[in-house]
């Protein structure tokens, strides 16, 4: 049992939504993902402490990933308000765990990736041969405001595949607790190049670049930016499809034909006054 955490409802504040959809969010969204965890024996918690990254690294070795935004060595002072760990939880074990750290831009998102500011409490921890390299043009427009940066996803090999409703559930639950919790402007993360499909339909991305080379091990490895704005966040979260695990995030919903059907409804009407104009 991983200690220290405690249930998704009972961490949901909620304190950073709109007043209007607090109550929606918050009385419907919420419960309704907690009983789809259920229906798969799962109990979604939250914790606020980076020793559990940890924990999920003595768990599973060789497939979890401590960056130096899980290290808690870097980050002394990483408590709730710039940290959260969502974890699914089986017979009182972790099969799925993602985190998220509110991290502040002082510059541009590119400057804070090369600076190493985005990753370290003090840049000055960083290994002196330590490169990271961004030339992906969207972290130019991201600047002077809070990200999130969102990483550390890891399932236990004997739960699911990539593909699975466990990471859709997972996700979503982290993408909730982001909105809800914490007050922020972009939501970032980095992907293998593999990995970046994922992006739209699962993670509901805005966009995706190439172009961020971080030295992994003794390998530069390039990965993927990849980018969502709070009003994408906030728009998944409104969707019909953010409560139905077999649909992606990037589908078309019936919102949205009917949206497009008004306005080319309306198209319509102007061109017939138009017409009757002349």
């Amino acid at each position: 049992m991983i200690p220290d955490t405690r249930h998704f409802l009972d961490a949901l504040t909620c304190s950073a939504l709109p007043a209007i959809e607090r109550p929606f969010i918050a009385g419907r969204i919420a419960p309704a993902l907690v009983r789809a965890a259920r229906e798969a024996d799962l109990v979604p918690m939250v914790s606020h402490s980076l020793d559990t990254l940890v924990e999920i690294k003595a768990i599973d070795p060789e497939r979890a990933f401590l960056s130096q935004l899980s290290t808690p060595a870097l980050h002394p002072d990483a408590g709730p308000a710039d940290t959260a760990i969502v974890l699914l939880m089986r017979d009182g074990q972790p099969v799925a765990s993602a985190s998220l750290r509110l991290r502040w831009i002082e510059g541009n998102l590119q400057d804070a990736i090369e600076t190493k500011s985005l990753f370290y409490a003090d840049p000055g921890q960083a290994p002196e041969a330590e490169l990271i390299v961004c030339r992906a043009t969207k972290a130019r427009d991201i600047r002077a405001c809070h990200v999130i940066v969102a990483g550390a996803l890891w399932v236990a090999r004997s739960a699911t595949t990539v593909d699975s409703r466990m990471i859709k559930l997972l996700v979503r639950f982290l993408n909730l607790l982001a909105m809800a919790n914490y007050h922020w402007s972009w939501c970032i993360s980095f992907s293998l190049p593999p990995l970046m499909r994922q992006a739209f339909p699962i993670y509901g991305a805005d966009g995706i670049e190439h172009g961020v080379y971080m030295d992994i091990g003794n390998r530069r490895v390039e990965t993927v930016l990849v980018h969502a704005s709070r009003a994408r966040f906030l728009d998944n979260l409104l969707s019909p499809a953010y409560l139905d695990l077999g649909h992606d995030l990037d589908g078309l919903t019936d919102h949205d034909l009917a949206r497009a059907s008004r306005a080319a409804a309306e198209t319509r009407l102007r061109r017939v006054h138009l017409d009757a104009m002349h």
